[in-house]
This record gives C-alpha cells, sequence and structure tokens, in this order.
C-alpha cells in the first residue's frame, strides 16, 4: 500500500520519476519514459541500503538520469525516518492540484520538511531553474522557473521560493507576476577566463595559454535579461565593443584547494553570460590589463535563469550560440574548452577561496566580431543574443 508518493518531472530527459512510501517503510522510486514504467530501486528504511529490483532499463548512455536519482536519494534518503514517524502520527499532507509533477514534488517536499521539522536547508539537491526579478511593486523575489521565461522572456507567474540562495531556497505555493528578469545572482566576484577556446585563439592570431588566463570584472558592471547594454562614451577610436557569449558558472559554497574530481560539488548553479568588451580599452587603455576593457556599466549582462547541476549532469556538454540581430555569430560547443569548468575551479581555488557567489565566466568561442573581416562591433539599436543548451536565451539590446 503507497502512504506518500512524490513525483518528479523532467522537462529536458521527459522522464517522469515516482517516489512513494509503503506501509512497510520501505521507499522506492521509478520513473516512466515512452510509456514505460520500471521500477529502480527500493530504499528499505530497516537496513538503509537500496535494493535493486530491475536491471533491463536502458538508460540510453545518459547520466543525467543517473544524477538526477542520485541527487534526488540524497535528499530523500535523509528524510525517509521524518517521513515515516510523520505517517505515523497521521500529519495530514494537504492535497494539491497542481498538474506540473516538479512542482507537485517541491511543494509536498517542502511540506514534509516543514511538518517534520528538519532538512530546512538540505534542499539544494532537488533540480531547479531559479529566476530572479522584480515585480509590479518593486519588490524583488527570487521564483521557481517552470516554463515560465520562454525564449528570454518572462510570460507567466512564477512559484515563489522563500529562504537563501546559498543556504536553500523553498517553494511557497504563492505566485506573483514578473515586471522585469534580473540576473540571477548578485555576485560576490567575477572571476573570467580568456582564450579558453582554440578557435577563439587562432582567430585573433594569440598562442594557447599553457595556464588558464585569469582577469576580473567590476561587480558593477553586472546586467540584466532584457536591459540595455549601453555603449560608452569614452570609446577610444570609435566602434570597438563587441560581444562574447559564454558560459557562467555560480560558486555555491566556499571553495579552497578543489581538486578536480570534487569541484563540480561546489557549483550553485549555470546561467548564460556575455562578457561584453571594448577593445581598444582591453588592449591599449589598460596598461596591458584587460580590466577596464571589460568593467564598462552594463558589460556583464547574465541571465535568465540560474539552473542546479541536477538539471545539467555535464557542462561540457552544452551548445552555446551568439546571435546578433537574428545573424548566427558564434556557434560552438562546450566541450572545445582548453580547460573544463571542473579544472577551471580547481585551478582558481589553489590558495584563494572561491567564497559563495563568486561567478566564473568561462571562456568565448570563436566567432567574435574583432575576429571578423571586416570587424563587426555593437552599435546602437542592436540586439544580441547569448542561448545555451539546457539554459536559455540572454538577449539585451544596444543602446548609446
Amino acid at each position: 500500500m503507497v502512504k506518500l508518493a512524490l513525483y518528479h518531472f523532467s522537462v529536458r530527459l521527459q522522464v517522469l520519476t515516482f517516489f512513494f512510501l509503503d506501509s512497510k517503510k520501505h521507499f522506492s522510486y521509478a520513473f516512466s519514459h515512452k510509456s514505460k514504467f520500471e521500477t529502480v530501486y527500493r530504499f528499505e528504511s530497516s537496513t538503509k541500503r537500496a535494493v535493486g529490483l530491475r536491471n533491463s532499463w536502458d538508460f540510453g548512455g545518459s547520466n543525467a538520469v543517473r544524477l538526477n536519482f542520485a541527487c534526488q536519494r540524497a535528499l530523500l534518503e535523509k528524510a525517509l525516518d521524518r517521513m515515516a514517524g510523520a505517517i505515523e502520527r497521521n500529519v495530514a499532507f494537504p492535497p494539491l492540484k497542481v498538474q506540473d509533477f516538479r512542482l507537485a514534488n517541491y511543494l509536498i517536499l517542502g511540506q514534509i520538511l516543514r511538518d517534520t521539522n528538519g532538512l530546512k536547508n538540505e534542499n539544494r539537491g532537488i533540480a531547479m531553474r531559479i529566476i530572479r526579478f522584480e515585480d509590479e511593486r518593486g519588490q524583488v523575489h527570487y521564483g521557481l522557473d517552470e516554463r515560465v521565461v520562454q525564449d528570454g522572456v518572462a510570460i507567466g507567474h512564477p512559484v515563489l521560493l522563500k529562504g537563501d540562495l546559498y543556504q536553500g531556497l523553498e517553494p511557497t505555493g504563492e505566485k506573483t507576476k514578473v515586471l522585469r528578469l534580473l540576473a540571477p545572482v548578485v555576485p560576490t566576484n567575477i572571476l573570467c577566463i580568456g582564450r579558453n577556446y582554440v578557435g577563439h585563439i587562432k582567430e585573433l592570431g594569440n598562442l594557447v595559454p599553457e595556464y588558464p588566463i585569469l582577469f576580473i570584472k567590476n561587480n558593477g558592471s553586472i546586467n540584466h535579461p532584457g536591459a540595455p547594454i549601453r555603449l560608452p562614451k569614452c570609446q577610444l577610436k570609435g566602434p570597438e565593443v563587441d560581444y562574447e557569449g559564454e558560459l557562467a558558472v555560480v560558486i555555491g559554497k566556499a571553495a579552497f584547494n578543489v581538486t578536480e574530481e570534487k569541484a563540480l560539488d561546489y557549483v550553485l548553479g549555470f546561467t548564460v553570460g556575455n562578457d561584453v568588451s571594448a577593445r581598444h580599452w582591453q588592449r591599449h587603455g589598460g596598461g596591458e590589463q584587460w580590466c577596464r576593457g571589460k568593467g564598462f556599466d552594463t558589460f556583464c549582462p547574465l541571465g535568465p535563469s540560474l539552473v542546479t547541476p541536477d538539471e545539467i549532469s555535464d557542462p561540457q556538454r552544452l551548445h552555446i550560440q551568439s546571435r546578433l540581430n537574428g545573424e548566427v555569430m558564434q556557434d560552438s560547443h562546450t566541450g572545445r574548452m582548453i580547460h573544463t569548468v571542473a579544472a577551471l575551479i580547481s585551478f582558481l581555488s589553489q590558495d584563494t577561496t572561491l567564497l559563495p557567489g563568486t561567478v566564473i565566466l568561462t571562456g568565448t568561442p570563436s566567432g567574435v566580431g574583432s575576429g571578423r573581416s571586416p570587424q563587426v562591433f555593437l552599435k546602437d539599436g542592436d540586439m544580441i543574443e547569448v542561448e545555451i543548451e539546457g539554459i536559455g536565451v540572454l538577449r539585451n539590446p544596444v543602446v548609446e
């Protein structure tokens, strides 16, 4: 007899995961895909062991399915005894009229954690797409992006999240209208990697570096989805502002001397970034330092959503594309990075603490405007878009 059920639906994988606790306190989870339904594991509370019931499922080589199971189980196994105790005490779980299974999972699990007085800050293992936004009253919220953001634009009413981004967010069940999307994080630092794609190095006539090239962007350069990129009045020699579409990584907990094998454990989530650059300032106006040309106001758009690692099984398997006024300018893949995300986190954390909220821009592929013949620079009235597979579209107009 099923005593309690939870659901998780992965839109990207089209897999419905079903968790339940039976009357014998055996905790099971299963999934269905293309009308097939298979039980994968049963967690026995008496032995604290997961027992495989079927081995016939074809995972299709997808680590994402395994990762979702592992992350969900890590949290839910901890909650198992409290769940069983709550059921024995006849704790009532109110019915939910929710069509989206993922939302149902968040809300039911949130109810369990509240009613059983535990695990308030341990729900980071749940796959989430998080947006940060301003409502019509000017208040700033975090919300669940459950198809709220479409093609880079917020069109729905997200479920509000409460709590702390780094300690754990919990759905409230309340919804509100989005007035405007904001960058999904307020960075503590913006660390940037230069020359991390061979194609980009070649188009600018540079050499492949032995170690990652690190520079920073001014925190004041942060910009929001849909907000304008302002061309600086202090352009040195006419048009010089360029685009650089990049995968942005957000650190979720302090990382110090992290090994490459453990590096991704410190990632809070991924988003889309645009390392906007004033080329003459970058090369000639900063004493051979890049920061000046990279740090003007509005030069670091981020968004539209922060996608947790549970949704992205491998950050080196993402298609990345930049479009200027609809024309494809950059078209590449994060698998072409010279230094992987894990390698970068490990390298940057050596004898250096990466604070929660640190944003790492991981480098841009080939196709930037300054590497073209003739060169192409951003001008008033342009629209620049960066899209990364599994995350979304970051779109910004350009103004003088």
